[in-house]
């Protein structure tokens, strides 16, 4: 599983131009005063999802046909995806919430109590985003699983617009709802938040292996 690591990483290295333009980018918007939290979102986000990316490079021209002659097995494979998002995802949101963290010591208007809910709700729906497009990408591909993320996001939004009806069909609050969870403690509601990620991860991650397994190349 090393070797598919440092492939991966070889990959985003010559990438390296395209990262670096995005940083720049964020941090002219960092110092133009837009959200910090969603700038760290945002990089984070771009950064995850060269995870797909590795993925299609491994696709081309039947390349799993060769790569699955490498001493990996599928499930190796899988797990090497999972964990490459997951590392990519936190070390670039590590030093984006550093560089704000700096931003806040030099300027001194901004308050880091603020930010650090607001980026870790980015991070944890970056991580709900890859921990759901990893099955879709294993199963369908990259241009086909685009089609099925979209279905998928449909359903999504048609689960939560359904939702809401019941809750107003019910007569009930669902703004009083939303209000009710604000006043849990932020420490203990981001260790729940952490356990419903890794439940998720979890169940993704048994998705995507079965999907690999009985795939033909």
């Amino acid at each position: 599983m090393k070797g598919l690591f440092i492939k991966d990483l070889i990959l985003f290295k010559n990438q390296a131009k395209f990262y670096i333009m995005f940083t720049i980018i964020c941090t002219l918007m960092l110092f133009a005063n837009f959200n910090p939290a969603y700038i760290i979102g945002y990089m984070t986000l771009m950064c995850m999802m060269f995870t797909f990316t590795t993925i299609s490079y491994d696709e081309f021209e039947n390349g799993f046909s060769f790569l699955f002659t490498l001493p990996y097995s599928r499930r190796d494979y899988v797990r090497e995806k999972y964990g490459f998002g997951i590392l990519v995802s936190l070390t670039v949101w590590i030093l984006f919430l550093a560089v704000v963290f700096i931003k806040s010591l030099v300027g001194k208007n901004m308050d880091m109590g603020e930010i650090i809910p607001g980026a870790l709700m980015y991070l944890f729906v970056v991580q709900l985003f890859c921990a759901v497009n990893l099955p879709i990408q294993f199963k369908f591909g990259i241009e086909k699983g685009r089609i099925a993320l979209f279905g998928v996001s449909i359903t999504i939004f048609a689960v939560v617009f359904g939702i809401a009806k019941l809750f107003e069909l019910n007569n009930l609050n669902i703004t009083a709802a939303f209000r009710q969870l604000g006043t849990i403690r932020p420490a203990p509601f981001f260790v729940i938040l952490a356990c419903i990620c890794a439940v998720i991860y979890g169940i993704s991650y048994c998705f995507s292996v079965k999907i690999m397994e009985k795939r033909q190349f």
